[in-house]
């Protein structure tokens, strides 16, 4: 059930950072005990076990503890989740994910639109970058938004799609195994189902872009005239008026800003969109990097140690795994951290270039509500910015 909110917007945004604090450490002990379970079975004789395989209370136990695991962790993560969803004192509906973030950065609910703090209004707008051409009228964007709806024809095409794929891809197994079999022999078999499995996989996942690009075409009419970005699917813009990826004025009749505490050194909007651009341009070398630092230690550690992967599964062989996947999560999240401290809150000291949009947006930091953009910005070199995402 949604919580009422917090007296002020500072306690506010301090509950929802101790709130993602434990989820984040509920998720790595969930971690941590899987792992345990895991190696303590493999670490187990397989004389001790293999008598006991047939047996029906054995099998209830194996099954029974792993599904009571998981569905501790669910319950867990379901009652910390229930802890980040927040209820409007106005209009009663719910908050939850990105909207705490336009909450703190904005103080107005992202539905009715209203001060939610009863924050005092500074009696004009949130300053912004330049005035784009044309302009929206509030009550013109409030319309245009709500014209944009989910459609799930592009969606269902491609599942058929993928489901005609796999079913073909069955069919075709027997013949494609006996192939395999002759030339690559009966060791590499298990490779064969995840290469039948792929291309329905993939179709399946692009419907998820189809979806996304539907609602681009929907709200074709819905962008900024000057960096070309997409205004639908956030509140940002509504409650400010302003485009949250360049911070050019679009709404003709914003609502007037809240006031809130300034940080002791402002920041250019120079400052967070140049981190920005350069943090997207990074993240696929995350990628490439943690899978070069994966690959180079499954190398080493099955041709320079020697180590056998065949016949059966010994403790050392989810060692290995393990690190391998270590290696590829740490290094995204190595060179993610790194490009996201080049900006940080003068304030609180957080990065606020993964939620840069909010800063540019409000002029207020994402994660303690602080005013962190100066309001005399006239640098005009980031009048014709263009989004990278």
């Amino acid at each position: 059930m949604p919580t009422s909110l917090p007296p002020t917007r500072a306690e506010f945004a301090r509950t929802c950072r101790r709130n993602q604090r434990r989820i984040l450490w509920m998720v790595l002990a969930f971690m941590l005990a899987f792992g345990a379970v895991g190696a303590t079975v493999l670490l187990i004789p397989q004389d001790w076990i293999s008598p006991l395989k047939d047996l029906l209370a054995f099998k209830v136990l194996v099954f029974g503890g792993f599904i009571g695991l998981m569905v501790g962790f669910l319950a867990g993560l379901i009652f910390l989740a229930s802890k980040l969803e927040w209820r409007c004192p106005l209009c009663q509906k719910k908050h939850e994910g990105t909207t705490t973030y336009t909450l703190i950065a904005t103080g107005r609910c992202p539905h009715c639109l209203e001060s939610v703090w009863n924050e005092p209004e500074l009696g004009h707008p949130t300053p912004a970058k330049n005035l784009a051409q044309p302009q929206h009228s509030q009550a013109e964007f409030e319309s245009d938004t709500h014209r944009v709806r989910y459609r799930w024809q592009p969606v269902v095409r491609y599942l058929i799609a993928a489901a005609v794929v796999g079913l073909v891809a069955c069919l075709l197994r027997p013949t494609l195994a006996a192939y395999w079999v002759q030339s690559w022999g009966p060791d590499t078999l298990p490779f064969l189902n995840p290469l039948l499995a792929a291309p329905s996989i993939t179709i399946a996942f692009w419907s998820v872009i189809a979806l996304s690009r539907d609602l681009d075409r929907q709200a074709a009419h819905i962008r900024c005239p000057c960096c070309s970005a997409s205004l639908n699917g956030g509140r940002l813009t509504a409650i400010t008026g302003n485009c949250h990826r360049c911070g050019s004025q679009v709404i003709a009749d914003p609502l007037p800003r809240l006031a809130t505490p300034v940080a002791q050194r402002l920041l250019t909007r120079a400052e967070l969109i140049t981190p920005r651009q350069r943090y997207h341009q990074m993240m696929p070398w995350g990628c490439i990097g943690g899978g070069g630092l994966a690959f180079a230690y499954f190398g080493l550690v099955m041709w320079g140690l020697d180590i056998p992967f065949r016949g059966e599964l010994k403790p050392w062989h989810a060692l290995v795994l393990s690190g391998a996947i270590v290696l590829q999560i740490g290094g995204v999240f190595a060179v993610e951290y790194w490009n996201s401290r080049r900006s940080c809150c003068p304030n609180c000291h957080r990065s606020l270039v993964p939620l840069a949009e909010y800063a540019l947006a409000s002029g207020n930091c994402p994660h303690c509500g602080h005013q962190v953009i100066a309001d005399n910005d006239d640098d005009n070199s980031l009048v014709c910015y263009t989004s990278p995402a």
